[in-house]
């Protein structure tokens, strides 16, 4: 393998561009065979190049134990150097830069990877009129998913790149930023521009040959992938669907119908198998699909943010959805449930970022009493509790008295008929009611002998 890293580093030396992106590409087959296993010191006793030495030591930190001050070191001395490198290798680091903030943003602050510290790393490249600025761009646009600042996202999409020709890219570099691109759209809400992105990716994917994508999994996932995408947009503005191809339409209606169905009925499974199996924001390691549990939190935390921004909220099937899964995996693990609400805060994320949930306010009562009535756990009836009295707070604060009150009968009535009998009771629950609603004992105990 050293004579394999030493004719690499000739010619990164050499700076021959289109060998130095076949080494890149086969160093990565060798290394996920475990054929190469030299570590650092090894291989600096026998290459002299400072540039691909430093470049080296990024490649094998993609396979080490996670050290944040070290990692940090690696990429300062990285990014100095990005511009002698192939499109395909300069979008690896960034993915696994990103990855990095994922796994080190959560940790004590004696380190660098901070939000703002970490945003200015694009600044320099930002500003470029090149593929490097469009690179610095997506980035961006990811470390924002990432920070759930929807109000930047959308405005750094509103002010677009139009300063490159992004279809001089590499092959498969476009088709990952492009990508990329159209999902930003899409979590932003703007599926027009969305599925233009998406058309891009399956128009160059038809054209692109075996020898320009080596490997075929990238065809075929980005072609469902994108169809996928596309049939999500249309379910979101049907108009869409005279700017599509005839035989993306055919394609899309043939595969994809069930699930378009699913969404437009508010089915909250569908839209979370759509987020975990199409989001490129659920990162892993480039090199080894490994995930830290503090970038598994993220992941989470992105999905989360994915949903609450587009998915189409039905009351009653909602409400199922999240009995389902009150009892879920921790954060650590690898989350297999639609809607993790596991705690009170949980549930308030939920509520205050999801105006579509007040709509179970206006269901009627024996439709909620059937879907309790289909789950004996008593921890998710507290948790349903909990959630029913979030809603009563965002009444509240709305100030509509007689919502308050009507929704305070119907709550009340909702326990009595499932014999609710957990840790809070009817008592405490018209205790909460009075004390939230500022109301008399004698008007909170006429609610109770009106029922």
């Amino acid at each position: 393998m050293i004579t394999f890293l030493i004719f690499f580093s000739k010619t990164f030396t050499e700076e021959n561009a289109p060998e130095i992106r076949k080494c890149y590409k086969e160093y990565l087959k060798l290394s996920a065979s475990n054929e190469i296993s030299l570590d650092f010191e090894a291989v600096k006793e026998v290459i002299g190049s400072k540039d691909f030495l430093c470049l080296y030591k990024e490649l094998i930190n993609r396979n080490a134990p996670p050290d944040p001050v070290e990692s940090w070191k690696i990429y300062q001395e990285v990014f100095i150097r990005l511009r002698s490198l192939p499109d395909i290798w300069v979008w690896d680091i960034l993915h696994e830069f990103s990855y990095n903030y994922q796994n080190f943003s959560s940790l004590p602050a004696q380190h660098n990877w901070k939000k703002e510290t970490v945003f200015k790393i694009f600044e320099p490249f930002y500003s470029d009129l090149s593929k490097f600025g469009y690179f610095a761009y997506i980035g961006l646009l990811k470390m924002l998913i990432f920070e759930e600042d929807h109000q930047e996202i959308s405005r750094v999409l509103t002010e677009g790149f139009q300063r490159f020709q992004i279809k001089e890219l590499d092959p498969e570099v476009f088709i990952k930023s492009t990508y990329e691109l159209g999902f930003a759209y899409l979590v932003a809400g703007k599926c027009t521009e969305a599925s233009n992105c998406f058309l891009d990716v399956l128009s160059c994917l038809k054209q692109f040959s075996k020898e320009d994508i080596e490997d075929e999994k990238i065809l075929a996932t980005y072609t469902q992938h994108c169809q996928k995408c596309l049939s999500f947009c249309l379910v979101n503005n049907s108009k869409l669907k005279k700017t599509f191809p005839k035989t993306t339409v055919s394609s899309i209606e043939s595969d994809h119908l069930t699930v378009m169905d699913e969404w437009k009925d508010g089915k909250i499974e569908a839209f979370w198998s759509f987020f975990s199996e199409c989001s490129p924001y659920s990162t892993t390691r480039s090199s080894t699909n490994l995930i830290e549990p503090n970038c598994k939190a993220h992941n989470l935390k992105c999905v989360k943010f994915c949903l609450q921004r587009v998915t189409i909220w039905k009351p009653l099937r909602n409400l199922k959805g999240l009995l389902k899964v009150c009892e879920v995996l921790e954060l650590g693990e690898v989350p297999k449930s639609i809607l993790p609400v596991p705690t009170e805060s949980d549930i308030k994320f939920f509520c205050d970022n999801n105006n579509g949930l007040l709509r179970l306010v206006n269901s009627k009562s024996s439709g909620i009493e059937k879907v309790l009535q289909e789950f004996k756990n008593i921890h998710q009836k507290e948790t349903l509790t909990l959630l029913i009295m979030q809603y009563h707070k965002i009444l509240r604060k709305q100030r509509h008295e007689e919502r308050i009150l009507a929704f305070g009968r119907k709550f009340v009535n909702v326990l009595k008929v499932i014999g609710y009998s957990g840790r809070i009771n009817v008592e405490d629950a018209m205790s909460y009611i009075r004390e939230v609603s500022k109301i008399s004992m004698e008007a909170a105990n006429k609610l109770v002998e009106d029922q």
